[in-house]
């Protein structure tokens, strides 16, 4: 996450800038784009069913995985995104 750190202290500073520039014009601060930020997570650990978790867990990590076993991934990254608290405010903000 260093790079969320970085993009908040970056917007910070360029609000600071902003405000400073305007009193210093005596005209109205530039419009600066505001960026939302939607956190959605994907991982093993957020598997309700136990016995899915462990079977995912055991899979391996190489490119060579059965169809099964990609096709149960591609269902859990899914649900996960599904089921997501922010995935509904990224549907809301592009009107879906």
């Amino acid at each position: 996450m260093p790079y969320l750190s970085d993009y908040f202290a970056s917007s910070r500073k360029n609000q600071t800038i902003a405000k400073e520039f305007s009193e210093l014009t005596g005209g109205s601060a530039p419009k600066l784009n505001k960026a939302e930020l939607y956190h959605i997570e994907v991982n093993f650990q957020n598997v309700k069913d136990q016995a899915e978790r462990e079977y995912l867990r055991r899979g391996g990590t190489n490119f060579s995985l059965p169809g099964k076993a990609i096709d149960r991934l591609r269902a859990t990254a899914a649900a996960q995104i599904r089921e997501a608290g922010d995935m509904a405010r990224l549907h809301e903000a592009f009107g879906r």
